[in-house]
């Protein structure tokens, strides 16, 4: 069995202590549902075997994250180098928290035209509660930017950040080397269980948060040539006129990806890391590994009527699956918070069977 994506952790060691991090203190937990990982640091061997499961053909993708990848530089060079000759059709994606952008890092990057992704949830004030070590995340960022990379900054949402999501958007600006800006929702894995209820937001506190930092988004790509994205709008936009009408929200959701933990055990989605129903078996038995039943939007009841549910897609599976233990559930708030997104900032029009765009992000 191939994939058209592999998620690979290089290691389980991170050095943030994220509030909310989902990929965290699985080893720690007691539940009998979860495969425990005992080994956190990948071998090369693991590498070999799990980028091999990778398709040979064009758009392929493999995600390089964990933990934290770049505590070991060795081992993503291993990586990188071993991907660019067995698969060199293979997009590479770096998700990282840009502390450790040293010059070899940078070389690496550079070299194998890795498309950089950083989590970073505002400026220092917020970013210290939540993550750490602000100062130097900026300082990656901007190394990064004195070298002609681009990022994509990634920021969860939370009630510590719902109120300075315009901050993250100014944040973008300033480092201008930013291509695009995503806020993602709370999941209820891994440390966020502990801090779920403290951390959680109210929809109407998001539609406030999203209003003023587009707002703000609208205000500064007036004033630029290098524009900056809101991803969720960029995607909707980017679905309109889709005519092949897609039904699947993601490679997960099409069982067409596999995360791959640093001992070889493999997952449908890094959101469900250790969970046995959501175990594909280990790229050392690569004859011996399980399938689960997609999820189309088609097969949602919840979307059934909905206008935009080949735009949506059903919202991300994990999510869905973490907040009613169902796979072929919608998550309620990320519904209710695309449908008004939609309504209030992707305006189309009829013009026979084609949505035509009208307004965007």
């Amino acid at each position: 069995m191939f994939y058209k994506q592999i998620i690979l952790w290089l290691t389980t060691n991170c050095n943030l202590r994220c509030k909310y991090c989902y990929a965290a203190d699985m080893h720690n937990s007691s539940s009998e549902d979860l495969i425990l990982e005992k080994k956190k640091i990948i071998s090369k061997d693991i590498i070999r075997k799990a980028i091999n499961l990778l398709k040979l053909e064009a758009g392929t993708v493999l995600q390089i994250s964990g933990g934290e990848p770049t505590l070991y530089p060795e081992l993503l060079e291993f990586t990188l180098n071993y991907v660019r000759d067995r698969r060199p059709k293979a997009s590479i994606q770096l998700q990282t928290n840009a502390t450790l952008m040293s010059d070899k890092m940078i070389e690496l990057i550079k070299k194998s035209k890795i498309s950089v992704g950083v989590s970073i949830d505002g400026t220092s004030d917020v970013n210290e509660r939540l993550r750490g070590k602000t100062k130097q995340a900026i300082s990656g960022i901007k190394k990064l930017a004195d070298n002609n990379i681009m990022v994509n900054i990634t920021s969860v949402i939370t009630s510590e950040n719902v109120g300075h999501m315009y901050k993250i958007i100014g944040l973008a600006a300033l480092l201008g080397n930013v291509s695009s800006v995503s806020f993602d929702f709370l999941r209820k894995s891994g440390r966020a269980v502990k801090n779920f209820q403290n951390l959680q937001i109210d929809i109407e506190d998001m539609k406030s948060g999203f209003l003023r930092a587009y707002k703000l988004l609208k205000t500064i790509n007036s004033k630029r040539s290098k524009k900056i994205v809101i991803k969720d709008l960029f995607l909707f936009n980017l679905r309109l006129n889709n005519s092949n009408k897609n039904p699947y929200y993601c490679y997960a959701a099409m069982g067409d990806s596999a995360t791959v933990a640093p001992e070889g055990n493999m997952f449908l989605c890094p959101s469900l890391v250790g969970r046995k129903e959501f175990y594909w078996g280990n790229v050392k038995d690569k004859n011996n590994l399980n399938s689960l039943a997609k999820r189309s939007v088609e097969d949602l009841k919840d979307c059934k009527n909905c206008e935009i549910k080949y735009i949506c897609r059903g919202g991300c599976p994990a999510r869905a699956y973490l907040e009613n233990g169902d796979w072929k559930s919608i998550n309620t708030f990320e519904c209710s918070f695309r449908r008004w997104m939609y309504k209030n900032y992707i305006r189309v029009s009829k013009d026979g069977n084609d949505l035509v765009r009208c307004r965007t992000g």
